[in-house]
């Protein structure tokens, strides 16, 4: 397994590909849903599918699964127990975190270094793995999470 520092990128994972679009209804779920499809079949790509967007929170409804918990419930926790969230589909390498209930305090959640350091674990577990992220519309949300910011390059 390679380190992320050692394929030059000292700041942030380089299997991490976020999703997100200006407003609601521009496409970012169909596009993010179909991206990790394709990778996770014709790429040979294992590929974690994050719904990041607990307002609309389509992607188990399109997918046909049923979430249990989800990422706000995570973060909620301190980040404890996300493995346990993390659900297979019936595309064998594709594994999907659900966006979890919208909560009284998601826009903190989503805007705090937890956010941040939870991603991070994510994609740096497994750097073969690429972790793709349907976030929430910039323009439309209350949520600011910390993947809107992060550079594509250091």
């Amino acid at each position: 397994m390679q380190k992320a520092e050692s394929l030059g990128v000292q700041h942030n994972p380089v299997n991490l590909v976020v999703i997100t679009s200006a407003l609601p209804g521009e496409g970012k779920t169909f596009v993010s849903i179909n991206l990790a499809l394709t990778m996770a079949t014709e790429m040979d790509r294992t590929v974690l599918l994050i719904d990041g967007d607990p307002a609309k929170s389509d992607v188990c409804r399109v997918l046909n699964i049923e979430p249990r918990r989800g990422l706000t419930e995570v973060l909620d926790s301190g980040g404890q127990h996300i493995d346990d969230a993390i659900l297979k589909t019936s595309v064998g390498d594709l594994a999907l975190l659900p966006s979890g209930p919208r909560l009284p305090n998601t826009d903190e959640l989503f805007s705090s270094e937890l956010t941040r350091r939870v991603t991070r674990q994510l994609a740096e577990a497994d750097l073969t793995r690429i972790v793709l992220i349907d976030a929430p519309p910039l323009l439309a949300s209350t949520e600011r999470p910390h993947w809107h910011v992060w550079p594509v390059r250091s």
